[in-house]
């Protein structure tokens, strides 16, 4: 928004932080920009935005299941721009689930439809890191 979008998009798949944390973020900043909020899972949010087409897609925290790999890479897909970029920030792993930002390359390499690689690194006590998509 700060960088002049005319429109921005947030997804949450839990209603209660777009409700109660994000929208009321935006709030506190003054925009001239046109903001939607969604929530609920990949598929659903699939479903409403399937023809968005986006140039910027800001992910965190998404990876963490790798059962959610498909839907995630689905919405992916269909919604990057065709000279697009998707910055996904993630823990190297997460104990628990088994998800990780390893786990992630590999279905993404996998998949074949993505370029992928390490944007930038941050070395703390979980570390974590934030990874650049592109079109192949």
């Amino acid at each position: 928004m700060q960088c002049g979008a005319s429109e921005v998009h947030f997804q949450d798949y839990n209603s209660e932080v777009i409700e109660y944390f994000t929208i009321q973020n935006v709030r506190l900043h003054e925009t001239w920009c046109h903001c939607r909020f969604f929530s609920g899972d990949w598929s659903y949010f699939y479903e409403i935005i399937r023809q968005q087409k986006y140039d910027v897609i800001l992910s965190a925290e998404t990876i963490y299941n790798p059962d959610n790999y498909k839907s995630l890479q689905a919405v992916f897909k269909s919604c990057l721009s065709e000279d697009g970029v998707i910055y996904l920030a993630a823990k190297s792993h997460y104990f628990g689930v088994g998800g990780g930002v390893h786990m992630f390359e590999e279905f993404i390499k996998k998949e074949g439809n993505f370029n992928i690689e390490v944007a930038h690194t941050i070395n703390t006590e979980v570390p974590r890191v934030i990874l650049k998509l592109t079109w192949k």
